[in-house]
C-alpha cells in the first residue's frame, strides 16, 4: 500500500534532482500527482542537449569507436578489458534514451495523465483525498529528523507493521543521486582515468595538447558526471512512473478479490463489478502501449543484466579501481530486482484477477433470477491480463512461466560470455 514514507521517497528524489536539468513530468508533492511542464527544446534545452548530444552522440559515438577501433587496428595499450566495459555501456545508454522518450519526449503529457489516473483510482477505493500528502501530519505518527528540509515520516505504517515497501524504495532511491558523483570522484583523485572518452580525444586533439592536462579532465571529469548523473536520474524514473503505479494497480485488484460476493441490490450494477469494468478499460487503454515497452524493457534489462553480470564476475580479480568495479555488482542487482518486480507485479495482477472472478462466480445464488443473471455476466468477464508484444503485435502473454523463463535466459547468456571470453589475466595481458 502507499504510504506516506513511499510519496516522501518519491519527492526526496525529485527534490535531490532539482538542481539538474529540468524535464517536462515532474512531481508535485502536495497533491502526490505527476505534473507536465509544457515546452519544447527551447524550454528544455540543457535536458535535450545532455540526452541527444552527451548520452546519444558523444557516449554512445565514443564507446563503439573505441570498440570498433580495437577489432581492426587495435592499440596495444588498450587491453581487452576496456573494449568490454565501455560495450556495457551501450545497452545502459541505450535504456536512457528510452526512458527520456518515455518520461519527456513526446509522451510526457500522456503519461502523467495516465499516472494520475491510476493514483486516483487508488485513492477512490482506499477513501484517500488527492489533497493530502506526504507533508500534512497525522495524529499518532512519530517523526524522524529532517532529511534536507524534508520531514520525514515514520517507518512504521498505521496497524504497527514496518513500512517494507517504502523502506525498500528509500533505500534504492535515496542514494542514486550521490552514486553519479562516484565515478567523477575516482577519476578526480586520478585513481582511474581509463573513461572512454579519453581514447576518441587522444586521436582527435593535436599532439601537443595532453589528454591528461588539467583543462582536458575537467571536460573529460564533466562528462562522465553529466553521463551517470542522467543514467540514475533515468533509474529513478523507471522506479517512480513504473514500479509504484504497478504496484498500487495490483493493490487495486487485490481490493476488488478481499471486497466478497456480489451481491446488490434489484436492477443495480454491484459496485465490484463497475469497479472491475472500470480497471478493465483503463486496462484496454493502454494495452498496446504498455506491450511495447514490457517488450523493450524486458529486451534491454536483459542486454544490461548479462552484461553487468559478466563484467561484475570477470573483473573481480582485475586491476580496475573499486569506485569503478562497484558500479557492475550495484548495477546488476538493481537491474536484476526491477525485472523481478515488474514481472512479478504483472503476474500477481492476472492472478489476482483470475481468482477475483472465480470467488465471485462461486458465491453467486444460482436459484434466483438476478443471481442467474449475475452468473452470466460474470462467465463474460475476462481476467485481467497483459502482453508483451511490439507495436500492436503482441507475441505472449505475461504468465507465472515467463518469470523462470526469463531469469533462466539470463543466465544462460551470462554463461555463455564467460565461456566464450577468456580470463581477466588474458585480458589485461
Amino acid at each position: 500500500m502507499a504510504t506516506d514514507l513511499t510519496w516522501f521517497t518519491v519527492s526526496l528524489n525529485f527534490r535531490l534532482n532539482s538542481f539538474l536539468w529540468k524535464i517536462p513530468l515532474q512531481w508535485d508533492p502536495t497533491r502526490n500527482r505527476f505534473v507536465f511542464k509544457p515546452g519544447g527544446i527551447r524550454t528544455f534545452f540543457w535536458w535535450y542537449f545532455v540526452m541527444w548530444i552527451v548520452v546519444g552522440v558523444i557516449s554512445m559515438g565514443s564507446a563503439v569507436y573505441v570498440i570498433y577501433g580495437q577489432m581492426y587496428q587495435p592499440k596495444p595499450y588498450i587491453s581487452l578489458v576496456s573494449p568490454l566495459q565501455f560495450g556495457t555501456l551501450l545497452p545502459v545508454c541505450g535504456f536512457t534514451l528510452g526512458m527520456g522518450i518515455i518520461v519527456g519526449m513526446g509522451q510526457a503529457e500522456y503519461n502523467a495523465l495516465f499516472l494520475n489516473r491510476i493514483l486516483q483510482l487508488y485513492d477512490d477505493i482506499y477513501q484517500q483525498t488527492a489533497n493530502i500528502g506526504w507533508r500534512q501530519k497525522k495524529g499518532g505518527r512519530s517523526r524522524i529528523k529532517n532529511i534536507f528540509g524534508i520531514e520525514m515520516p515514520s517507518l512504521v505504517m498505521e496497524d504497527g507493521r514496518l513500512d517494507k515497501f517504502g523502506l525498500t524504495l528509500f533505500v534504492a532511491l535515496t542514494p542514486l543521486p550521490f552514486a553519479a558523483t562516484l565515478p567523477s570522484l575516482v577519476m578526480a583523485t586520478g585513481i582511474e582515468r581509463r573513461d572512454v572518452y579519453k581514447f576518441v580525444l587522444e586521436d582527435i586533439l593535436p599532439f601537443s595538447v595532453s589528454v591528461d592536462s588539467f583543462p582536458i579532465i575537467l571536460l573529460r571529469i564533466l562528462l562522465v558526471y553529466v553521463l551517470f548523473a542522467e543514467v540514475y536520474r533515468m533509474i529513478a524514473f523507471l522506479i517512480v512512473v513504473m514500479v509504484i503505479p504497478a504496484r498500487l494497480y495490483a493493490k487495486i485488484v487485490e481490493n476488488l478479490m478481499e471486497s466478497g460476493s456480489v451481491g446488490s441490490a434489484a436492477g443495480t450494477l454491484p459496485p465490484q463489478i463497475r469497479r472491475f469494468h472500470q480497471i478493465r478499460i483503463l486496462n484496454q487503454e493502454i494495452e498496446k502501449n504498455l506491450a511495447t515497452r514490457i517488450f523493450l524493457l524486458m529486451a534491454i534489462g536483459l542486454v544490461i543484466s548479462t552484461c553487468l553480470n559478466f563484467c561484475a564476475i570477470r573483473f573481480v580479480h582485475s586491476s580496475m579501481a573499486l569506485g569503478i568495479y562497484i558500479m557492475f555488482p550495484f548495477g546488476a542487482f538493481v537491474v536484476l530486482n526491477l525485472i523481478v518486480t515488474l514481472l512479478a507485479v504483472g503476474i500477481r495482477i492476472h492472478e489476482n484477477s483470475v481468482e477475483t472472478l472465480f470467488q465471485w462466480k462461486k458465491g453467486i445464488n444460482s436459484f434466483t433470477r438476478e443471481s442467474a443473471q449475475w452468473k452470466k455476466t460474470l462467465g463474460a468477464m475476462q481476467p485481467l491480463k497483459y502482453y508483451v508484444g511490439l507495436n500492436g503485435h503482441n507475441f505472449f502473454d505475461v504468465k507465472k512461466s515467463l518469470m523462470s523463463t526469463y531469469m533462466v535466459i539470463i543466465l544462460e547468456q551470462t554463461i555463455d560470455l564467460l565461456l566464450a571470453l577468456p580470463s581477466v589475466r588474458v585480458l589485461q595481458g
